[in-house]
């Protein structure tokens, strides 16, 4: 592995345990999902289950503050000082009335160094249930029945696994890439890019309050032209820079869209101890960085991009429309020809075949839900 910079050692050294209820248990929630991946759980229950913080302070947790679906593993944040065995068992006493089968229960504390009274105690209840792991890479035991094995880690263990993903120290603080080939990794706001990707998993369509995310809107709306548009189905025609104008806006969003979900390739390879695969992925991560502002909209402008999709597919087909005809001059007198400016469509006669009928209700429903996508969502950033 690459050295450290002294800059970034001692910064990683000289790192503190947030407080409980400020960041915490976020980092810890990071940094566990990063630990078992890194320890080599077994994956038990189910292909693929998220990672989750199972309330927030104040919330009765049933001594649980982070649980993996797929490991089975629950992890409890500690940060305050003068910490006793008894503690721990209370903890463990809630975890009882947790009601999901834990295999590994972590204690994960703030302080440096995990106490001996403790290290002990953890021990040998490790100890008195070891009856029940004869073989732990297969324990899956039920938190109201018998106990789970225990681990405990202090601050000082649990940094380790920071020094170990460049994306998490990124993400946290501690280090930040400069690397001249890249020139969007340095100011790229690692933590935002993780709500980014949280949000679109949860499909939330809320806009950010962020003003490089409300550019991004004025960005991607830049082609769209709702006037134009809004009289199509009254007027049965319209202007074709129009339709190019939304055409432009669905391969911008699809280019954001196709970066976005290099999202998970990125953050695996940017950590890679193959040079080749570590370079592609600071590739990757520098793409998102320059494309981030846009990934953070892509959820509030969904609606507009679905609608715009749906109506230019309504008109995909050439005999849906044809080119209003234009008077020209050709040798002394005037003659009607194909245009190539303005399309006219068919919303009255049903048994035409060129061009073939549409029906204007669906059309006018599209637009709509373009129009006022489009203007609400340039109406917010305005506001900003």
């Amino acid at each position: 592995m690459k050295m450290l910079s002294r800059a970034v050692a001692s910064k990683l050294d000289n790192y503190v345990a947030p407080k409980r209820g400020d960041g915490l248990e976020d980092l810890c929630l990071d940094i566990f999902e990063h630990l078992l991946s890194k320890r080599g759980f077994p994956i038990i229950g189910g292909p693929y289950a998220r990672i989750v913080a199972h309330g927030v302070s104040g919330d009765s947790q049933e001594g649980v503050d982070i649980y993996d679906p797929a490991t089975m593993a629950a992890a409890q944040c500690k940060n305050q000082a003068g910490l006793k065995p008894s503690h721990l068992e209370d903890e463990l006493r809630k975890l009882k009335n947790f009601g999901r089968p834990v295999s590994h229960y972590f204690f994960l504390l703030g302080r440096d160094a995990v106490p001996k009274t403790l290290q002990k105690w953890v021990d040998e209840a490790n100890q008195r249930s070891a009856h029940a792991h004869s073989d732990e890479s297969k324990a899956v035991i039920d938190s109201s029945e018998v106990r789970p094995m225990l681990h405990i880690m202090g601050w000082q263990e649990i940094k380790t696994y920071l020094f170990k993903s460049n994306f998490l120290m990124w993400k946290w603080g501690v280090a930040h890439p400069v690397i001249h080939q890249y020139p969007y990794l340095p100011t790229l706001d690692v933590g935002f890019l993780a709500e980014t990707m949280d949000a679109l998993e949860n499909s939330l369509d809320v806009l950010p309050n962020r003003r490089d995310s409300r550019d991004a809107v004025e960005g991607l709306l830049r082609s769209v032209n709702v006037d134009g548009l809004v009289n199509l189905v009254a007027d049965g025609k319209v202007e074709w820079e129009v339709f190019a104008g939304l055409q432009y806006f669905i391969e911008t969003f699809l280019q954001a869209l196709g970066v976005y979900r290099t999202y998970a390739v990125s953050v695996k390879d940017v950590d890679s101890q193959d040079p080749i695969i570590m370079e592609q992925g600071f590739a990757l991560m520098n793409d998102l960085a320059r494309h981030l502002p846009r990934i953070s909209v892509l959820g509030y402008l969904r609606t507009v991009y679905r609608a715009t999709r749906k109506l230019l597919k309504v008109f995909g087909d050439e005999e849906s429309y044809m080119w209003e005809p234009v008077t020209v001059e050709h040798q002394g007198e005037e003659i009607e020809v194909d245009g190539d400016t303005t399309l006219l469509f068919n919303f009255e006669h049903e048994d035409w075949t060129a061009p073939y009928y549409v029906d204007p209700k669906e059309v006018d429903c599209l637009i709509r839900a373009i129009v006022e996508g489009v203007r609400r969502a340039r109406q917010e950033t305005e506001e900003f």
